[in-house]
């Protein structure tokens, strides 16, 4: 395998040198530190050169054959460091956000071990992350030399000299076949202002005839030309990129071919959805031809300095296990992070429901809002009619752990932070971007309230049961942990006691018990809310969890409510099963408000053999599994 990986490494370094590379300030920078300190970290937003500085570094007679580039601790963990001087570490946390596992895995079973080998001259090291997902995680590897700041190198286009601009500029018009004046090419550097590095900018200007043609306007706004230029493509091209878009930026070759992709009902389903998105006529067999065609030729061609892989020298980086040993697999993919979310806007903005549904949980979580801008070229609107397939998705996420590992988990084990990552914080249980459950005990606490986390526990109880199994761990987890963390605030008795409330109403009796040793307060609100539905079943069901918690009291406001409301409903039995319990609507009675747990045990009344039956209808009809059935059931 080792043999393997430095080969790879070669052909990488091989298809480097036929691009290019102007080394700048920065460039003799970094090669600086690497002699000094035997290890650098490059740091710098997307397009700034990260890969390419770390390319050039290791591009020396010095190390042929005993160079590798590594993106992830397994294939890290397959180099045979006695034969290797040098590795690049190429985007090993995540390429557009962080992956928790892999942040996790490295930290764990890795670090230590390569700055072992960096500290007894056995190994150099280059590492590649991109500036946000580094001021994330700077705190969780504060405890490593390998990050500290005398190691670290920020690129910059701003720190970019007037004379490096032009000549990366003038290397791009070169390798491209173009051309310009030198009044036109100093104001492209002149106007240069975009979200992108200024390499990757004079990249998709030379490499593109459409963005070409804007001049050096271009350079004012790259990412806006460029998503244009994107939803100005003929279908079949725009498909080929929404398809591989929505399947997470990457897609094995030997699955495009018609044979294989018959085999596929996920590939077939996304595919017709697309089609219709793009108003193209869906055929399964035409579709998929024209799918091959597309590849083959708009990916071969028009794409292939823009979109393949084969323009960023790091993007190919793909190992696979097979039965007969290992081998390397060919994949169609996006160049670079910053093109797949061009993509994903110009797909957003023509059928969201597609984002939603499909795209990878980074770009999810870090691109959609469901408040529209005026002029917003980044992010992809999500309207109200998505709610709720946005949660669904995102409740999908938490349970396959596809979001930093993923969110409430996190709250258990007491780590810096958990988050979900939706983009704007909940409100109304409906807004779902960047809800925050940071632990309580971290230093980004500050950025979320615990009553936005009490915002989204209220709206899992008030989900489908099938919902409330899916996050049932992580939900108890999370409570546990916010007890244990003496959190006083929102999680005082008002707000213990509006859970408590909605498990009952909605019968997840276990979670009310976990609610009430945390000493929540019961106010028989449910009860009245379930009188106030004339739902005699769930009456009883609470009736006889509260009676067996030990905190029924028949002379308190919301029971006299809840035998009032039977009254008014002309509902005979839920009237009379209310009285037998001993609650009275005598005005001469004193209303006595909630009160905590009981010292003596209420009596029970039994249940009658209808209102057994009448409860059974429910706990099927709601799919409500065996352990969450009503206390008198299983306790």
């Amino acid at each position: 395998m080792a043999c393997q990986f430095l080969d790879k490494t070669e052909d990488l370094l091989s298809t480097f040198r036929e691009m290019g590379f102007i080394p700048t300030s920065q460039t003799e920078e970094a090669k600086k530190l690497l002699q000094e300190k035997r290890s650098v970290v490059i740091k710098g937003n997307p397009g700034e050169g990260k890969t390419s500085t770390a390319f050039h570094l290791i591009d020396s007679d010095d190390y042929i054959h005993q160079r590798v580039v590594v993106s992830t601790p397994k294939q890290w963990k397959k180099v045979v460091t006695d034969w290797v001087k040098i590795v690049v570490l190429e985007d090993i946390f995540g390429q557009k956000d962080i992956d928790p596992g892999l942040l996790q895995e490295w930290i764990n079973d890795c670090l230590q071990t390569i700055q072992k080998h960096v500290d007894v001259g056995k190994l150099q090291v280059i590492i590649t992350i991109r500036n946000d997902i580094m001021l994330k995680i700077s705190s969780k590897l504060k405890s490593f030399k390998l990050f500290s700041s005398d190691m670290s190198l920020t690129l910059s286009s701003e720190k970019l000299k007037h004379s490096d601009k032009m000549s990366i500029l003038n290397r791009e018009l070169e390798r491209n076949n173009k051309d310009l004046n030198v009044d036109e090419k100093e104001k492209c550097i002149a106007n240069f202002l975009g979200l992108f590095g200024f390499p990757q900018c004079c990249s998709l200007f030379a490499g593109n005839k459409d963005l070409f043609a804007k001049g050096p306007r271009f350079f004012s706004s790259p990412e806006k030309f460029f998503i244009n230029n994107i939803s100005n493509l003929e279908p079949n091209y725009f498909l080929s990129l929404a398809f591989l878009f929505c399947n997470h930026g990457e897609i094995e070759e030997e699955y495009l071919s018609p044979s294989q992709m018959q085999n596929s009902e996920n590939y077939l389903q996304v595919l017709k959805e697309l089609a219709l998105c793009s108003g193209i006529s869906f055929n399964k067999l035409t579709t998929m031809t024209s799918l091959r065609d597309s590849y083959d030729h708009f990916l071969g061609q028009y794409v292939k300095r823009v979109f393949s892989y084969e323009h960023h020298p790091g993007g190919n980086m793909s190992y696979e296990d097979s039965a007969g040993g290992q081998v390397s697999k060919s994949y169609i993919r996006f160049f670079h992070a910053s093109v797949c979310e061009a993509v994903g806007k110009v797909l957003g903005d023509e059928c969201p429901e597609m984002v939603v549904k499909y795209s990878d949980p980074e770009y999810l979580y870090q691109r959609t809002c469901i408040t529209k801008a005026k002029d917003d070229s980044q992010n992809v609107f999500i309207p109200v009619s998505l709610y709720e397939l946005l949660v669904e998705r995102m409740v999908h996420d938490v349970v396959e752990e596809r979001v930093v590992k993923s969110v409430v988990k996190h709250a258990a084990l007491k780590q810096d932070e958990f988050l979900i990552k939706l983009k704007n914080k909940l409100q109304n249980c409906n807004k779902i971007r960047d809800f925050l459950m940071a632990s309580q005990c971290s230093e980004n606490s500050q950025n979320v309230s615990e009553g936005e986390c009490i915002t989204f526990l209220q709206y899992v109880l008030q989900s489908d049961n099938g919902t409330v199994r899916l996050v049932y761990n992580h939900f108890m987890e999370f409570m546990a942990c916010s007890h244990n963390n003496n959190i006083s605030d929102c999680w005082q008795c008002t707000e213990k006691q509006k859970l408590l409330e909605l498990a009952l109403y909605y019968h997840h009796f276990q979670i009310a018990d976990k609610l009430i040793s945390m000493n929540a307060c019961y106010t028989h609100v449910s009860l009245c809310n379930a009188a106030r539905h004339g739902d005699l079943s769930r009456v009883q069901a609470i009736l006889e969890y509260i009676k067996k918690r030990q905190v029924f009291n028949p002379k308190c406001y919301e029971a006299k409510q809840a035998l009032s409301r039977a009254s008014v409903l002309g509902n005979h039995y839920l009237k009379e099963m209310l009285l037998e319990e001993g609650i009275t609507q005598d005005n001469s009675d004193e209303l006595s408000y909630p009160v905590k747990l009981q010292t003596s045990q209420t009596k029970r009344s039994d249940v009658t053999g209808e209102i057994k039956q009448q409860i059974e209808v429910i706990y099927q009809r709601e799919a409500i599994p065996k352990d969450l059935h009503a206390p008198f059931q299983h306790r």
